[in-house]
């Protein structure tokens, strides 16, 4: 994302969203929405993605890639939620793959993100997709026990 964003980059992934939630789910119409926020001052960009069904099924997911204030290098992949009617079905795992293309196509090195400890399908997930734990600590705010991840971005996937 580094100073400006260019918004083109990404336009044929989403399309690649939009089939996959077509063939994938009742709902033949979806309403995908990204937003982009420039902070030029903070030298912080980042994109929000959320998706909503047309007809029956009303919000499907949302996710956020931010960059890491004070290294535009890293992106940090956080808000990731789906509806639990679209759980289990191949989403998330479209998900993963849609970000590691939109870190790659913007040039990043690193993406990173926590979990809870607990939170066994995501932890899952990200195992799965070549993501490493860099870190486990406890939260000292909430009590909670997070898992700290990092994922190295490829030239090429």
């Amino acid at each position: 994302m580094g100073t400006m964003l260019d918004t083109s980059i990404i336009k044929p992934y989403l399309k690649d969203l939009e089939g996959f939630l077509k063939n994938k789910f009742e709902d033949k119409e979806y309403n995908v929405k990204v937003k982009f926020k420039d902070d030029l001052e903070n030298q912080q960009n980042s994109l929000n993605v959320s998706i909503e069904g047309k007809k029956d099924h009303g919000f499907v997911c949302t996710f956020s890639l931010s960059e890491l204030p004070g290294n535009c290098g890293i992106l940090v992949s956080h808000g990731l939620f789906i509806n639990t009617t679209f759980q289990g079905r191949g989403l998330g795992q479209f998900l993963q793959d849609l970000k590691k293309k939109i870190a790659m196509a913007y040039g990043y090195t690193i993406m990173m993100c926590t979990t809870l400890e607990n939170n066994s399908v995501e932890n899952y997930l990200l195992k799965k997709n070549g993501w490493e734990i860099s870190n486990k600590f406890l939260n000292k705010r909430t009590m909670h026990y997070c898992i700290e991840w990092k994922f190295i971005i490829p030239n090429k996937l």
